[in-house]
């Protein structure tokens, strides 16, 4: 699973892509399931401008969730 963010002035998008390329827009119960069933989360995909800061917490935040939900011996 990968995620997918993409930024249009002010408005800001995202979506979970699964194995298989399929792009869902997000929620916390979708992401969830991708994580249970893929057993991993991939690189975050940004388009549109984000600054440094902006994406460094966006993947800080996904590295959290990988290890809080993904057990150690899938990885």
């Amino acid at each position: 699973m990968n995620i997918k963010m993409l930024r249009d002035g002010d408005d800001t998008t995202t979506y979970l892509v699964n194995n298989d390329g399929v792009e869902t827009l997000f929620d916390y119960v979708s992401m969830i399931k991708l994580l249970h069933s893929e057993k991993a989360i991939g690189d975050t995909e940004f388009e549109g401008t984000y600054s440094d800061e902006e994406r460094a917490s966006i993947k800080q935040m996904v590295d959290k969730i990988a290890k809080a939900v993904i057990p150690v011996e899938a990885e």
